[in-house]
């Protein structure tokens, strides 16, 4: 890629056509900025998720001893998570770090939003509904994942995981249909508020992106100029002489335009 970037630049500056890159070049230079820019959110799915269990052990709600000793698990790998991230996340393996992490740690929310249904005695069909609507919405806001298949897969995995769960192990009280319809409007309206603020965000992302591209493009056209002028510069002058004049127009004295720039040579042939 580095090869591909380095012709086509010189291209362009041999053509005068300034900077260009392929559009293939440049979305994989956006998705990388993208992905590092949501790695500060992912701090907060990670915080949102190690709150959520300190909740379900401390607020009594019938949970089970094994209920309690589960979240007591998935509490501590979510801090340990934020640990390697904090302090591994910037180190040699950054890479695999970054790209393992959110698959991880929303394989664990989905996980322990499961296990908890299950091990709990009585389930109704409003059990964890607070948290899968959190989950589904932090899942296009915070994960660093492109929302192309990953990020889809990741939010149709959040909403089917719960649905099944509460329909297979709740009791079919009264207006248990109902309440599944609602919490399917639930679920819907959390999605769809995570994905416009995952475009709004895109879009102001990309915007400063652009920016910084053609903020880079005028530096390196300036220095191709800067480059010309110079060239052209010696061409006409003898180097010393080039040199001071260099020296006095980048002097903020005002009176150096009424400088004659001449030297006396003898015994020239």
């Amino acid at each position: 890629m580095d090869g591909t970037i380095a012709t086509t630049v010189g291209i362009n500056q041999a053509t005068g056509g300034g900077v260009l890159l392929p559009d293939a070049v440049l979305d994989k230079l956006y998705q990388s900025y993208a992905l590092k820019q949501k790695r500060v959110a992912f701090t907060c799915y990670l915080i949102a998720s190690i709150l959520f269990d300190i909740w379900a052990i401390a607020v009594p709600q019938g949970q089970s001893v094994e209920s309690i000793v589960v979240t007591s698990v998935f509490l501590t790998i979510n801090i340990v998570l934020a640990i390697v991230l904090r302090f591994c996340g910037r180190g040699r393996f950054r890479g695999v770090i970054w790209e393992i992490a959110p698959h991880l740690a929303w394989l664990l929310a989905i996980k322990q939003l499961f296990l908890q249904l299950f091990l709990k005695g009585s389930v109704t069909p409003r059990d964890s509904l607070g948290w899968a609507v959190l989950l589904n919405f932090l899942v296009y806001v915070t994960l660093p994942v492109l929302l192309k298949y990953t990020g889809i897969l990741l939010g149709l995995g959040s909403f089917a995981t719960y649905v099944n769960a509460i329909i297979g192990l709740a009791k079919k009280e009264n207006y248990f249909w109902e309440q599944q319809v609602a919490n399917v409007f639930l679920l819907i309206a959390a999605t769809l508020i995570g994905l416009l603020c995952y475009f709004l965000a895109e879009a102001k992302q990309r915007r400063a992106f652009l920016e910084a591209k053609q903020g880079l493009e005028v530096k390196m056209l300036i220095e191709e100029q800067s480059a010309e002028q110079e060239r052209l510069l010696l061409s006409v002058l003898p180097e010393h002489v080039a040199v001071k004049m260099r020296q006095d127009l980048g002097s903020t004295n005002s009176e150096q335009f009424k400088k004659i720039y001449m030297s006396r040579h003898e015994n020239v042939r």
